[in-house]
């Protein structure tokens, strides 16, 4: 009966200390995860940062072309490898709505 009961509480501790190890394990697992996720959290956010500063220097590149230059957004557009008209027309919306004070709310 004392092997019995040696054997249960063997069989008890090798269980007690695998759920601990595999407990371990799915920590550190969902720890990398976190990780992981952050850096294409950041590095997403890095990405369309740059991309709206590269934008708004084309833009505002355009919008020179046009009013300084005297072209044609179509003009600009062919001065710029085809980029296209509606192109065009977007960096210099978002050039101009960029330089645009905020809306004061009252």
């Amino acid at each position: 009966m004392a092997e019995r009961q040696t054997a249960r509480d063997n069989a008890r501790k090798a269980a007690a200390t695998t759920r601990a190890r595999l407990r371990a394990q799915r920590a550190e697992q969902q720890r990398v995860m976190e990780r992981l996720a952050e850096n294409v959290m950041v590095s997403l956010a890095t990405r369309d940062a740059e991309v709206r500063r590269c934008e708004l220097a084309a833009g505002q590149a355009l919008e020179r072309l046009v009013v300084e230059c005297g072209l044609t957004a179509a003009e600009a557009s062919t001065w710029c490898g085809d980029l296209g008209i509606r192109e065009v027309n977007r960096l210099r919306r978002q050039a101009d709505a960029d330089h645009e004070p905020a809306a004061v709310s009252s």
